[in-house]
């Protein structure tokens, strides 16, 4: 019953304030204290009430975090047995992905290791650059060390050249405005340009496959195109390197 007594109380003292004759005639510390002992009450309540849904709050954000972190742990795991489990004999290609700096290093290294149990794993990646895979290739490149870069020069230059001609296809695919926005080709021309920054030489010179590059964002499309990231990136390198 103590739960009643609040109110009560809040009922009592609201008739005596509300009523002129009757205030006059309680004594005021009738009404005053349980007036201070009400407003106590219920600041305790409110601060509990405040302190239960702060601590409710950190316990849901640390169940998110722990949740987050196990599910990742699942990723990171499948992830892995996907490397193991690659025949890099007859498929490498699928697990470039993996290669990249901007995955976690365990699968990076799990992945770049795989590759390279392939003892002809430097031939295998000239053949895929001379693919529709070359983008994938690119991630490899941008990311890792190959034993003799030089090898890799000439090709390097007809994988960008593929690069171009899949963009074209990529827009010319496009058949509704929200299929274009302006970052749709930043992920690939940023492995690209870290790519042939990487192994560029006195001998090899990329700057006409990168115009041409650039030049495969103009590809004519019905529908209006945003101006490109990419574009702006692969203005910036030309600039630099005329």
């Amino acid at each position: 019953m103590a739960y009643l007594l609040v109110p009560i109380l809040m009922i009592v003292i609201s008739l005596i304030l509300l009523n002129g004759n009757l205030r006059s005639s309680v004594p005021l510390a009738l009404y005053k204290w349980p007036s201070v002992f009400v407003a106590v009450v219920s600041l305790v309540g409110l601060a509990s009430l405040l302190v239960a849904q702060i601590a409710s709050s950190a316990k849901n954000q640390v169940a998110m975090i722990n949740s987050r972190i196990n599910d990742e742990d699942e990723n990171h795991v499948r992830i892995l047995k996907e490397i193991d489990s690659c025949d890099v004999l007859k498929n490498m290609g699928f697990i470039f992905i993996f290669t990249g700096d901007n995955q976690p290093k365990k699968i990076q290294n799990a992945a770049v290791a795989k590759i390279k149990t392939n003892p002809e794993w430097e031939q295998e990646l000239l053949k895929y650059l001379d693919t529709d895979w070359a983008p994938d290739v690119f991630q490899f490149l941008a990311s890792n060390d190959v034993d003799h870069p030089s090898i890799f020069e000439a090709p390097i230059q007809k994988g960008v050249l593929i690069q171009a001609r899949l963009w074209r296809e990529r827009i010319r695919k496009c058949s509704h405005p929200s299929h274009f926005y302006a970052g749709m080709f930043n992920w690939d021309v940023e492995r690209v340009i870290r790519t042939v920054d990487k192994f560029q030489s006195k001998e090899i010179d990329y700057l006409p496959v990168m115009k041409e590059l650039r030049a495969s964002l103009n590809e004519p499309s019905e529908l209006d195109k945003p101006k490109f990231s990419a574009a702006t990136m692969l203005d910036k390198w030309i600039k630099e390197h005329e």
